[in-house]
């Protein structure tokens, strides 16, 4: 029955791709997306072990190594469509009652072929990479738990977690604590020189990763993407005027580039800031970023602010508008696990994010919060199941640290980049959706299965 279910996944998941190959043979191209790839195959200018690029070696070295757009949304698909169906072969084996195994056979169909999940392999990012990565550490964590000494897990997880920390230096604190993680569960069955071994590792792992990153950083003020900061002064920036306000205050800052706050037209402002107000250069390579920790350190309400509309926007189904996909099945199914806003942007005349964010502020969120929430919910209500059951309390203390390791990582982005909301967030929100989708129905079949029932 389980490779019954596998194969049945495997072909819905394919289908998928294969519909929107056809109907969108070409990466979808943004402003990011030169610094991933510009050349031809085999074209490797942009890829820096030691990180002197504007990016981490891991995506442009995947689209360096196939040919063509085509090949490049392919590769993006495959690595994919086997990530999703690890996380169902893993996480379906701590399911007992075969019903909610097939349940969440559909229930990982529905996620997987979501427009929201499969805008990211039809554009030239580096975003479904993380995602996969992401979602294939969580597969081993599952095998590495009820396999402790399966040495080839272990080792798999320690490559996927500095992989993920190469691809963008604020996945380090994530891979930290999935290093650790792995450590604590096959301590006590490891031999003495296993630890050594695996601890000496993950101290390189991390130093490699945290070095590398930290050349990536340092060319990043000098690129467009750079500026990002400089967005949190921008119009579709809910905290806009405190933070104008907040570095009117600061001698150090130079009044031409916050005095055009909130900006109206983004590329404009920001482009007068770097080029033309005296000092404004100099001033975001070195110091915005420090202003900015201040005042996110002082202005708790302006953070909460942007943590709960940063939670809105990445959890609504509006904002799968990065690449083109063709969604199988229809939106309403697509609506259990990702809200709805009113009016839905997509389908407005917005040609900016200024003017997105007032027609939002316009409208009213309709089922917004409400699905994903649930099934975040879900990963802790197997934490005071457990509580019944002492044999089980480990397992619900890896999924709640887990997820609440998620949610912290998606908060971080929301506070830091209000103009990157939806595409840093992805590679923690949507992992977190399928965790609490695994626990919804691992409970249900815990209950079902108890001898009081």
């Amino acid at each position: 029955m389980i490779k019954n279910k596998s194969s049945l996944l495997i072909t819905f998941l394919v289908a998928s791709r294969i519909l929107t190959i056809f109907a969108f043979p070409h990466l979808a191209l943004k402003p990011d997306s030169p610094t991933y790839s510009q050349g031809g195959w085999l074209d490797f200018h942009l890829v820096s072990l030691n990180g002197h690029s504007h990016r981490g070696w891991v995506a442009p070295l995947l689209f360096a190594l196939v040919p063509g757009s085509v090949g490049r949304e392919i590769l993006q698909m495959c690595i994919s469509v086997v990530a999703w169906y690890l996380v169902y072969r893993e996480f379906s084996f701590y399911i007992v009652r075969d019903r909610y195994k097939t349940l969440f056979a559909i229930g990982i169909a529905i996620l997987a072929t979501s427009s929201s999940v499969v805008q990211w392999e039809t554009v030239l990012l580096g975003a479904s990479f993380q995602i996969s990565t992401t979602l294939l550490i969580l597969a081993l964590l599952m095998r590495l738990f009820r396999e402790r000494k399966n040495s080839k897990a272990l080792i798999a997880i320690e490559a996927l977690a500095f992989l993920l920390a190469i691809e963008k230096s604020s996945n380090l604190f994530f891979s930290a604590f999935i290093i650790v993680t792995t450590s604590i569960l096959i301590w006590r069955h490891s031999v003495a020189i296993k630890r050594l071994i695996l601890v000496l590792a993950s101290l390189l792992v991390l130093f490699t990763a945290f070095l590398t990153g930290t050349n990536v950083d340092k060319a990043w003020p000098t690129t467009y993407s750079g500026y990002t900061l400089l967005w949190q002064l921008g119009g579709q920036s809910p905290t806009a005027t405190e933070f104008r306000n907040f570095l009117s205050q600061r001698k150090s800052v130079p009044s031409c580039v916050y005095q055009e706050a909130p900006y109206q037209d983004l590329n404009y402002s920001i482009g007068k800031v770097v080029n033309e107000c005296k000092g404004g250069a100099k001033y975001v390579a070195n110091n915005l970023r420090g202003d900015f920790i201040r005042f996110a350190l002082t202005h708790l309400q302006s953070d909460l602010k942007l943590g709960s509309l940063g939670f809105g926007a990445a959890l609504t189904d509006s904002s799968s508008h990065y690449g083109p996909s063709v969604q199988i099945l229809p939106h309403s199914f697509s609506s259990i696990f990702f809200g709805e806003a009113n009016p839905d942007h997509r389908f407005s005349l917005s040609n900016n994010q200024v003017d997105t964010f007032k027609l939002l502020g316009s409208g009213e969120p309709l089922w917004l919060y409400a699905p994903g929430i649930a099934w975040v919910l879900a990963s802790f209500g197997v934490f005071i199941y457990a509580k019944k059951r002492k044999n089980q309390m480990q397992f619900a203390g890896l999924l709640g640290s887990i997820q609440i390791n998620f949610l912290l990582n998606a908060l971080i982005v929301f506070v830091l980049l209000p103009s990157e909301w939806v595409r840093q967030s992805a590679p923690f929100i949507i992992p977190s959706i399928a965790l609490g989708l695994f626990s919804t129905f691992f409970l249900l079949s815990e209950v079902s299965n108890s001898p009081k029932s």
